[in-house]
């Protein structure tokens, strides 16, 4: 069985890695600023010989901004990163039991939001792409001139640009319109097996109607790969969901806030005590419809095992008043579009076509963004080419079909004489499978994706014997109309048993 390091050893690894970090990002800067500090004096010695600001003028002045920028950027973040691992080692030295307190944003409780740092870096990788980019604006016309058409589809690498031009600036106007926000915690840590409690407090006079929407997320991320070949995957472990609704949002001496509790359970995973490349994230945001660019808030917040912890204890999503059941189908929740009813001997539940708008509309533009840049290398690319590309044209074939099935699937499922029947439509065809009771050993709802800040839930059938559970319905885009839909199934197979 393998043991895990004591916490003085992780704090000495990561030391050493921040230190070694730091001085790697300062050397790789160097050249990045010499290119752009070299490009940026030719212009200029151009400019005051006389010479027009001509095509070749303008692509030097792109190297210079793109190298000046990315040089002295990393320069900054070497800078940066040397005096955040002086404060941590501080703080580790400090409370070496504590690691809830080594990272200066959780030391003190007192948690600033993450979008400031949001908006710098959307700016920053607006301002980088829309640089490299800029060229194929002033060799296109001379190519279509030419009749060289099919160099249109270069075109997508300027209008991606544009989105992230957009990005950037709703980042920035959130950014100046709400201010930072900071989530004062009451309970330091957040308990494993325990509660999280706090106070959001906004900068900005702030009380929407329809209330703030919370959500406590536990993420599990994991860094794969080296250099070009890095990635990033994230998993959504655990979530719950809570309204604040607006008689509970308080007037500040400097804006308004609001309270914000949570319950834990006792099996959870705590927070990574650092950064890594496999580490658990909790994340607490919060959000409301206001005019214009609307609220958005996320911390990254410490969840530890404590004294406090208790590790039987379990949490379950409240499902309000009772469902009554008629023959007239009813919304399961409200707002849902998926209805439950009584039939001759059991219960009906219909999860109609487009029951999550949003979700099919975030997987639609996924679809049209990821073939619409396949399309074109698909009709200029050589053959040997598209062989090395079949997976990438797999993966968008099946993104079109899971955005269309949104879209246009339905699900029918019948509960009665002990069995579950489960009866799906795409497209005109229909195909059904049947499920006795005898044979589920649970039903349970898991995320299954998430967009952003969005979570996606699946209802899953685990059968008796069976290792890989069967997924019955996808694409729940709320945490109570799922546990309200596992709610009535399991009373209707507890009643047809």
């Amino acid at each position: 069985m393998s043991q895990s390091l004591p916490l003085h050893s992780i704090s000495r690894v990561s030391r050493e890695a921040g230190r070694g970090g730091s001085r790697f990002l300062k050397l790789f800067s160097l050249p990045f600023c010499g290119v752009g500090v070299f490009m940026a004096g030719a212009v200029v010695t151009r400019l005051g010989q006389g010479q027009a600001f001509d095509a070749d003028l303008a692509l030097r002045a792109v190297f210079a901004v793109t190298f000046g920028a990315v040089g002295f950027g990393l320069l900054f973040l070497s800078r940066w990163t040397a005096a955040q691992t002086a404060a941590q080692q501080a703080l580790r030295a400090r409370h070496p039991d504590e690691p809830w307190r080594w990272r200066p944003e959780w030391a003190t409780g007192r948690i600033p939001a993450v979008e400031g740092g949001t908006a710098v870096v959307a700016s920053v990788v607006a301002l980088v792409w829309n640089a490299m980019t800029a060229p194929m604006l002033f060799v296109l016309p001379a190519e279509i001139q030419k009749g060289n058409w099919p160099v249109l589809w270069a075109l997508l690498f300027p209008a991606v640009g544009l989105g992230l031009v957009v990005w950037a600036a709703r980042a920035v106007i959130r950014r100046r319109r709400f201010g930072r926000c900071v989530l004062e915690l009451t309970t330091l840590p957040g308990v494993v097996g325990g509660p999280i409690r706090g106070t959001v407090h906004i900068p900005t006079p702030l009380r929407p109607s329809d209330g703030f929407a919370t959500t406590l997320t536990c993420v599990h991320r994991v860094v794969t790969g080296h250099g070009k070949n890095r990635s990033t995957a994230e998993s959504v472990v655990w979530r719950a969901e809570a309204l604040i609704p607006p008689t509970q949002v308080m007037s500040a001496p400097v804006g308004s806030a609001f309270g914000v509790e949570f319950t834990v359970p006792g099996d959870a995973q705590p927070s990574s005590p650092e950064p890594s490349d496999d580490e658990i994230l909790w994340r607490f945001a919060a959000s409301a419809s206001v005019p214009g660019v609307d609220f958005a808030t996320t911390f990254e917040i410490p969840v530890f095992h404590t004294e406090a912890s208790d590790e039987t204890l379990e949490v379950d999503e409240p499902l309000g008043e009772p469902l009554s059941l008629s023959v007239v189908p009813t919304p399961v929740a409200d707002e849902s579009r998926i209805t439950a009813a009584a039939i001759a001997g059991g219960v009906e539940l219909y999860f109609p076509a487009a029951r999550s708008p949003s979700g099919a509309t975030m997987l639609t533009v996924f679809a049209l963004v990821w073939n619409g840049i396949l399309a074109p290398v698909a009709l200029f690319a050589p053959p040997i080419a598209l062989v090395f590309l079949s997976i990438f044209f797999l993966v968008g074939f099946c993104i079109v079909l899971g955005a269309l099935d949104a879209w246009f699937g339905t699900i029918r499922m019948q509960v009665r004489r002990g069995e579950l029947e489960v009866r799906r439509t795409f497209l005109g065809v229909a195909w059904t499978r049947t499920h006795r009771s005898d044979e589920i050993e649970s039903l349970v709802i898991e995320p299954t994706g998430h967009l952003g800040t969005r979570v996606f839930y699946g209802l899953k059938l685990h059968r008796r014997g069976r290792k890989r559970p069967s997924t019955l319905a996808d694409g729940l885009g709320h945490r109570g109309q799922a546990d309200r839909v596992l709610h009535v199934l399991r009373r209707a197979l507890e009643a047809s048993a």
